[in-house]
């Protein structure tokens, strides 16, 4: 019987923590520079994308076992990740077919303007050409962007202290064939100042659980048989970081 390797429990053990450690979170804007917006000009965001996909299954061989196992494995993973990709490449489709007329990005939108305007801030919303992606992955974290490119997008007759854009991906996703399918939300929030013509928010928020989400479906199949259950799970989870794009942007004394 096949020894196994202890001397990869330490490694094992700290590559864990490392992936439920939680990322640090940015300090929000300087005070000073929020003092100086009055108005938000936010470009209306593409309408909203619902994706499903499986990641790609890791494969661990232990010290001693036999390299063919490995191949199996890897081929099984392949195979049942193919599967349900191409299952799940329908899901936008389902949804919609669902729930027709219903955008949670213009649900989003409508709560976060309501929540900048408590906070003291004058709203306006503009047509824009869209930013979104239309790949069933979050927004890509190294992608630049430059105020330029989000000011270009508010056509003239606006006028605003600074301009806001957003990216959205709204997905169920699992890490890899035999692992469950859970929300996985990213938003990316740009900001400009009109005047200096800055850049005074890149961020993402990001709602993803992981296994301890309360809406897991072991199955893409599991996943559709439970869309009313689970669209609302998809609603909640995008609101629920309005309070922290707001938060970011509260000004003492408001």
């Amino acid at each position: 019987m096949p020894k196994f390797d202890r001397t990869i429990l330490p490694i094992l053990f700290a590559g864990l923590l490392s992936a439920c450690a939680a990322p640090r979170k940015p300090d929000p804007i300087e005070q000073g520079k929020l003092a100086s917006i009055k108005t938000i000009a936010i470009a209306t965001p593409s309408e909203a994308k619902y994706f499903a996909f499986v990641g790609a299954a890791p494969v661990t061989t232990f010290a001693g076992g036999p390299a063919g196992a490995s191949v199996a494995s890897g081929a099984i993973a392949g195979f049942l990740t193919g599967s349900s990709q191409s299952r799940a490449a329908g899901f936008d489709g389902f949804v919609k077919h669902h729930y027709p007329g219903v955008d949670l990005n213009r649900e989003f939108l409508n709560a976060l303007k309501s929540g900048l305007r408590s906070e003291g801030y004058d709203v306006i919303e503009f047509a824009a050409k869209p930013i979104g992606t239309d790949k069933p992955t979050a927004p890509s974290r190294s992608s630049a962007v430059t105020a330029d490119s989000v000011l270009a997008a508010k056509p003239d007759d606006i006028q605003a202290d600074a301009v806001m854009a957003l990216d959205v991906s709204t997905s169920y996703a699992a890490p890899g064939p035999l692992n469950s399918f859970t929300r996985a939300i990213s938003l990316r929030v740009l900001i400009a100042e009109s005047r200096s013509r800055t850049l005074l928010l890149s961020r993402f928020y990001d709602y993803d659980k992981h296994f301890s989400d309360v809406y897991s479906y072991r199955t893409y199949g599991a996943l559709t048989e439970d869309i009313s259950r689970a669209f609302e799970g998809l609603r909640q989870a995008l609101l629920s970081l309005v309070p922290e794009v707001c938060g970011d942007l509260h000004k003492s004394g408001t």
